[in-house]
């Protein structure tokens, strides 16, 4: 008989636990787990090993296997540090008994857990170190690679052919790598190769090192690849970063020095050895290094102060860093020190020299003071005033300029109204709000209205605070206020001057006129105009000679003109016959050529004046120069001492002493005894200081008659203004005493007259008078006909600088009304930098060859050979000259810099720099506009139309640039221009 084995017994020998589960009642009610007790233990307690895990559905496994169909699920048993896992399969027998098989899965569930972590780590560590793995089959060709490898090759997928993979590396690469590949495979050399890829995703050139072995057993190759790009160029900056740390050691702006600290046996630091110094050290300290190394501060310095030592040393010890400034009597100087401990026992320092930084603290706190009496002196306040607090602060110079005791405090909003009119409030309304609102800077004058109608003008600038905190913006506003009431004056009597000044020009009797190199009339004045025949300038300019007068006198005219502006020739003084009515006048003409900077002819200025009446006298003069020489004047010449040097036949008819009598003796043998000592010692004191005198003497002839004589006594004088000669002019007057003091009254009264009339013309307008007298003064002289012959060139060279000055002064506002109505012509063309900075360098020479014996005049040059750039050849010299003339202008002595400054691949950009009078900060915008200067009014020193920056700044913006500036009063200024190439 067989034996026989029960199903129960089978069931217990599964290698799994079962439980058949009775859904209703939660029980067990079958098992081969020897632990529970059928029909007693509730299937929670062994399924979900939770006693509450049944009372509610969505926690219970069984309801879940039931209604969503799941077969099966993994449950977790124990703890974080002591967790099992199981495998439970559910299959239901019918809709009250689930059977549920379980197994432990404990070490099958973290092993895969365990394996898909590293596989997570293997790809982030592929990702963060740029390496990545694959593999080769040598017999079907295919490599399989990591995500990392993908990453690197910048490959479509992680399969590809060996054909695909050789196209990655660079061409120059690929035969190497196949010889590898091979000796890998045929030969087992190693395989360690570095080589480029060219990366397919985004076309970039990257470093590999890839390492590989090969498994023969399974005819696999297994490398590693690695993206070394930036780990090589990591390791070639690290060496740059080395040289470069040599070199700021040796070059650093900073002393540096590195020491060992030296303490007693209860560990007090007494002294400290030097083991290394930079070279800014040396020049700082004044030490060599060599001298100082491995050795000991009071050895070398043993009157170091201890405090040093105390200092350093608590650096040292603690490796608590320190920073101080401290004044060093050793050197005299003041120190900014930095000190740390790299180890124990060890420290080191940077400093650098603040002495001059200490001294600038200093002389900020001094110029602080100067600002505030310059403020004082200039009229000029400031102010703030913030909208949020409604507070206004302003300097005291304020007060002064509103006439407002400080004890009141500053002015109120409500209080506005007493000082200024309801106009005016309103401009000033406008201001505010435009600074507040829009941001926007303001300027604006107003009228100050003070007790006992008293008024003052004054300038208020108004503008946005600048900062960075953008809470505040659109809250604070800035400015000032100048009392310019003095500037306001001089500029409208400055207004009543250029009328006077049009009315003297227009009513001068010569001609004066301007033609252009076609011969046209650019200028001319009233004078201009009778010599034509008209009765309007209007009706000349833009006019030929042709056009005004008859062929063959045109013929004439014009033959003058092109010699002067086709030859450059100076016509002085051509007498030209000129058709008027039956009777031809006579014009005694001159015509200089017209030149610009660049000393090319651009015109003519001519002067004619109507001497048919002094043609006409001129016998008459003849005649009278001949009755002069004849007359009984007497002539004598005496030398400084007084002794007598020369007489003249009319002193032998006046006195009876002959010429031989007298020379070398004092003029005293002709006192009568009448005349009053003083009245010598008047004549003496008079003529010894450089003046003229006039006077009466009541002399003695040799007979021993006495006669009145009328006598005109001045010096004469060298070239260096000294007193080399008196000349003494007499007339017998006995008889004609009344007629002589009648001739003194009259020529008092013309006296007078011509200094009323010099000091009308002192307040004409400075720029176009002093350009015109120079014209006129001169012409004068050239016409009179009584200059000699030798000074006549002199005498054009002046005219022809003044009228090049009057030119300039009209170019310049011809110019600028160009380019306000944008009609200034540029022509782009290419040309080379380096010539126009030479031509102004060497005319700027010549021109000023006398001032540069005390001006330093040099040019920085272009270092780059024909340097083109594409611009308007002639506007740029035009500009860069007028701040060169300017620099010249406010350059006494030091030096004068222009030249090449900077370019880039649009832009070039010139500096012109001077040691002159610099500018002041609150002038850094008017300079800027036109007919503004730095200094203004007629007291000002130093001449100008003020159009030359403003010309300037407005080329080199239609230039695609600008001006720039550095200055402060008193110091340097330094321009730069700037326009594309």
């Amino acid at each position: 008989m067989k034996d026989k084995t029960s199903a129960g017994e089978i069931l217990k020998a599964l290698p799994v636990t079962y439980y058949v589960i009775n859904y209703d009642s939660k029980k067990i009610i079958q098992s081969n787990d020897p632990n529970v007790a059928v029909n007693k233990s509730i299937c929670c307690e062994y399924l979900c090993f939770n006693d509450n895990a049944c009372e509610k559905p969505e926690t219970c496994v069984c309801y879940k296997a039931l209604e969503t169909g799941k077969s099966g699920c993994i449950i977790e048993k124990g703890n974080s540090n002591n967790k099992e896992f199981y495998s439970a399969e559910f299959s239901p027998l019918d809709k009250k008994h689930l059977v549920v098989s379980v197994k432990n899965v404990t070490d099958e569930f973290l092993t895969k857990k365990e394996l898909k972590i590293n596989t997570k780590r293997l790809n982030r560590a592929e990702r963060l170190a740029d390496f990545g793995s694959w593999e080769f089959s040598v017999d079907d060709k295919i490599m399989i690679a990591s995500d990392g490898a993908v990453k690197i090759y910048g490959a479509r997928s992680n399969q590809f052919s060996l054909e695909e993979a050789q196209n990655f590396p660079l061409k120059k690469y690929r035969k190497e790598l196949n010889k590898a590949l091979k000796d890998l495979i045929n030969l087992a050399k190693p395989y360690n190769i570095k080589f480029e890829i060219k990366r397919p995703t985004d076309s970039k050139i990257r470093r590999i090192h890839s390492i590989a072995e090969y498994r023969e057993d399974k005819r696999m190759v297994f490398g590693v690849i690695h993206d070394i790009t930036e780990a090589e160029e990591a390791q070639k900056a690290l060496g740059e970063s080395e040289n470069n740390l040599k070199h700021l050691f040796k070059n650093m702006n900073s002393g540096f020095a590195y020491h060992k600290i030296i303490t007693d046996k209860s560990g007090k630091p007494i002294d400290y050895i030097f083991l290394d110094v930079n070279s800014k050290f040396e020049e700082i300290i004044g030490l060599k290094r060599q001298e100082i190394l491995n050795r000991r501060v009071l050895d070398i310095l043993p009157n170091t102060e201890k405090f040093w030592i105390e200092r350093y040393g608590r650096v040292a010890l603690t490796g608590k860093p320190d920073n101080f400034s401290e004044y060093g009597s050793l050197t005299g100087k003041y120190f900014e020190v930095s000190a740390y401990s790299p180890k124990k026992n060890y420290f080191a320092i940077t400093f650098t020299d603040i002495s001059k930084r200490v001294q600038s603290e200093i002389d900020l706190k001094e110029s602080l003071e100067d600002l505030r009496m310059a403020q004082k002196y200039a009229k000029i306040g400031n102010w703030k005033y913030n909208r949020k607090t409604e507070e206004i602060q302003w300097s005291e110079q304020i007060f002064e300029i509103l006439e407002r005791e400080p004890s009141l405090g500053v002015i109120k909003p409500i209080e506005v109204s007493k000082y200024l009119s309801e106009k005016d409030i309103k401009e000033l309304g406008a201001a505010v709000t435009r600074a507040l609102v829009n941001n926007k800077a303001s300027e604006l004058q107003v009228r100050i209205i003070l007790p006992g109608n008293k008024t003052k003008w004054a300038e208020i600038i108004c503008q946005p605070e600048k900062t960075d905190n953008q809470k505040s913006k659109g809250q604070i506003i800035q400015g000032t206020i100048q009392d310019i009431t003095e500037s306001k004056n001089a500029e409208e009597e400055l207004n009543t001057t250029n009328k006077l000044l049009r009315t003297v020009i227009d009513n001068i009797p010569d001609a004066i006129y301007m033609k252009d190199t076609q011969y046209r009339k650019l200028i001319a004045n009233k004078g201009d105009a009778i010599h034509c025949g008209v009765d309007d300038i209007s009706e000349i300019i833009g006019k030929s000679d042709y056009d005004i007068y008859p062929k063959e006198i045109a013929d004439i005219y014009t033959e003058d003109d092109r010699r002067v502006i086709e030859k450059g020739e100076t016509i002085i003084n051509r007498e030209e016959l000129l058709p008027s009515g039956d009777k031809n006048r006579i014009i005694l003409t001159s015509k200089f050529p017209l030149k610009n900077d660049n000393d090319k002819i651009i015109g003519l200025v001519g002067i004619g004046r109507d001497i048919t009446e002094l043609k006409e006298n001129q016998k008459k003069l003849d005649l009278f120069q001949y009755i002069i020489y004849q007359t009984p004047l007497s002539v004598m010449i005496t030398g400084t001492n007084g002794e007598i040097e020369y007489v003249n036949p009319g002193f032998t008819n006046a006195t009876g002493y002959k010429s031989e009598e007298v020379i070398g003796k004092d003029p005293g043998f002709l006192k009568s005894g009448f005349t009053e000592p003083s009245h010598y010692k008047e004549l003496w004191n008079s003529i010894c200081s450089g003046k003229t005198w006039y006077g009466e003497f009541h002399n003695k002839k040799k007979d021993g008659t006495y006669f009145w004589e009328n006598a005109v006594i001045a010096p004469v004088f060298d070239d260096k203004e000294k007193i080399i000669h008196f000349v003494a002019i007499k007339e017998d007057i006995t008889e004609k005493k009344q007629i002589i003091e009648d001739l003194k009254i009259a020529k008092e009264k013309a006296e007078e007259s011509n200094r009323l009339k010099s000091n009308f013309l002192t307040n004409l307008s400075h720029e176009i008078r002093t350009p015109l007298n120079g014209i006129l003064g001169f012409s004068n002289l050239i016409c009179s006909g009584t200059a000699d012959a030798g000074r006549l060139k002199y005498y054009g060279e002046i005219v022809e600088a003044s009228g090049r000055r009057l030119t300039k002064v009209i170019e310049d506002i011809i110019d600028m009304s160009m380019l306000q109505s944008n009609q200034l012509k540029f022509e782009i063309s290419e040309f080379d930098l380096g010539d126009v900075l030479e031509e102004l360098y060497n005319s700027y020479r010549e021109s000023y060859k006398s001032k540069l014996t005390d001006i330093e005049f040099s040019l920085k040059s272009l270092k780059i050979e024909n340097f083109v750039v594409k611009s308007d050849r002639l506007r740029v010299k035009q500009a860069l000259n007028n701040i060169i003339e300017n620099a010249f202008k406010f350059t006494e002595k030091g030096f004068i810099k222009f030249g090449y400054f900077n370019f880039d691949d649009e832009t070039v950009t010139l500096f012109v720099e001077d040691s002159g009078i610099g500018i002041e900060e609150n002038k850094s915008k008017i300079i800027f506009e036109a007919f503004r200067q730095g200094e203004e009014g007629d007291s000002r020193k130093y001449e100008g139309s003020g159009l030359g920056l403003t010309i300037s700044n407005a080329i080199m913006e239609k230039l695609g640039g600008g001006v720039e500036f550095e200055s402060k009063k008193g110091g340097s200024s330094i321009f730069y221009l700037k326009f594309k190439k």
